[in-house]
């Protein structure tokens, strides 16, 4: 509900919360604006207090927003930020409308802002940890909720982490970075879980938050015994980079992957919420995938109905090609005598790649089903034949996630031979995606 309250002053009613926004709006060249500004204050802000906030303790049902000229801090133009009142918890946001009016993720910063009201951190020296949560906020209860305002790679794909980029596993403690991927690894591997009473049994991110909101930790720096004392207890770790640096190893190795938080089981906090409806958890779609809408022309059976080689191609993390022996036509033709189980992708159009991606069985499951040794062939029309680009390849390190970088080639089909189809030698095929790319055009 929008209520007038004078000329420049509108109040966005979300439940038992209010945010009232003071300013000229004719500042804002977006006449969607305030419109957007009133959806996203009724349906995330709700989530980042159920998730986050402490209400009665530091007044967060109201929030100011001051609409200005240009926003400052210092001499540095911002598009919002979020300011301490000296001797409160009340904070306001400040959105400058020359910064806000060139930039197409406004209402993330919006949403950004937001998580920093709804943080409430009295004295903290933080180098990352403020921000960080902030943008975990944005991405989660914004970006990865909402698919109408997620952001779009160039590919027009949801945006994601690419296979090939070091950026989240390596991003430093500093503010601003790529450290998405690592909250939301630390809500997976050490999540808020509600016990039958419905009592609240923190996890890592959130026994972290409020132990800052209780003023039991007064900074994040990596040798701070507050801070750390916390970790240990929870993850087993003696610190915060230790446990970056074990997301690292998963996220390259694939034990650990991003698939959207469908499943999470935090996902309690933020449901069910009054008049704000529950998220869609959209699942993540690959960088420059030149599977997506691919159709499989051959391939040596399957299991059910429920595990068909189509899922390979489906840009879906929670289905699979699953087949057995059994399932096998022996009379095939495609099928050579040293072949468990294979599958031919049509990309429906010639296309140029250099890399393949495989999410093998313990993305999800056993990693003794992960497939063990394989050929890839690529049909080449000039030549009218089969042409290799891996020659009996053995997954010798058993990694979950198999990436193949290779020279480029131009075709519409590719082949996938699978002479091992799992570790201990059962037979049995078991593949979450299989995932085709031009490296080129990832960045």
């Amino acid at each position: 509900m929008i209520v007038a309250r004078a000329k420049l002053v509108c109040v966005y009613a979300a439940e038992d919360y209010q945010m009232i926004c003071d300013g000229d709006w004719s500042l804002l060249n977006n006449p969607d604006m305030p419109a957007q500004m009133q959806f996203v204050f009724s349906q995330v802000y709700p989530r980042l207090i159920a998730r986050w906030g402490e209400q009665d303790k530091h007044k967060q049902s109201v929030v100011s927003v001051q609409i200005v000229p240009q926003a400052t801090i210092g001499e540095q133009v911002v598009g919002g930020y979020t300011a301490y009142e000296e001797g409160t918890w009340n904070r306001y946001v400040v959105i400058g409308a020359t910064d806000n009016n060139r930039r197409r993720d406004r209402l993330g910063v919006l949403v950004h802002e937001l998580t920093h009201v709804v943080e409430c951190y009295g004295y903290f020296e933080s180098d990352w940890w403020t921000e960080e949560l902030a943008n975990y906020g944005e991405w989660r209860y914004f970006n990865w909720t909402e698919p109408q305002f997620m952001p779009m790679n160039k590919h027009g794909n949801l945006y994601n982490k690419n296979l090939l980029d070091y950026e989240w596993r390596d991003w430093k403690w500093i503010a601003h970075e790529k450290s998405e991927l690592f909250f939301t690894y630390m809500d997976s591997r050490f999540p808020t879980t509600i016990d039958v009473s419905g009592k609240k049994n923190y996890g890592l991110i959130d026994t972290v938050h409020f132990a800052i909101q209780e003023g039991k930790i007064d900074n994040d720096k990596m040798d701070n015994p507050q801070l750390n004392r916390i970790v240990k207890e929870i993850t087993g770790l003696d610190n915060m980079e230790q446990l970056r640096q074990q997301f690292a190893s998963e996220l390259a190795t694939g034990t650990w992957v991003f698939n959207g938080f469908a499943g999470y089981v935090d996902n309690v906090i933020t449901e069910n919420l009054p008049g704000v409806k529950n998220p869609s958890y959209p699942a993540q779609s690959f960088a420059g995938n030149l599977c997506s809408g691919a159709t499989i022309y051959k391939c040596s059976g399957a299991a059910s109905e429920n595990s068909l080689a189509e899922f390979l191609v489906d840009n879906d993390l929670n289905t699979k090609w699953s087949a057995t022996p059994e399932n096998v036509n022996r009379q095939d033709e495609w099928l050579a005598k040293k072949t468990q189980h294979y599958v031919i992708l049509n990309l429906e159009n010639e296309v140029e790649l250099d890399a393949y991606a495989i999410y093998h069985a313990g993305t999800k499951e056993d990693l003794s089903r992960n497939a063990a040794r394989w050929n890839v062939l690529y049909w080449d029309s000039k030549r009218q034949q089969w042409q290799i680009i891996d020659s009996d390849y053995v997954n010798t390190s058993n990694k979950n996630i198999t990436t193949r970088v290779f020279e480029p080639v131009c075709t519409q089909y590719l082949y996938f031979e699978f002479l091992d189809s799992d570790q201990i030698g059962s037979g049995n095929i078991n593949i979450y995606e299989i995932v085709c790319m031009n490296t080129k055009y990832i960045k």
